[in-house]
């Protein structure tokens, strides 16, 4: 199972909890509500829960979008800044 399980912003950082079902490579995309990309992280995750942190402290505040790849589904959550 590929899913989200908590996204939250603390001042200028996102922190997005999710699980993944295989250990594999993961792309997570920021998107602007413009549908622009703004930042892109590749990383490896684990089985099980996984932490991802961003740093956001030079975005402006708004309505922002968090896609996870993981090569076969992709995820995305909504981050208010």
């Amino acid at each position: 199972n590929f899913g989200i399980t908590h996204v939250g912003v603390i001042q200028d950082a996102v922190t997005i909890h999710f699980t993944n079902e295989n250990a594999t490579a993961v792309n997570a995309t920021l998107y602007d509500v413009m549908g622009r990309k703004v930042h892109q992280h590749n990383f490896n995750a684990n089985i099980g829960q996984n932490t991802l942190q961003m740093d956001v402290h030079y975005f402006p505040k708004g309505i922002y979008f968090i896609a996870l790849d993981n090569g076969r589904e992709v995820i995305t959550q909504k981050i208010l800044k």
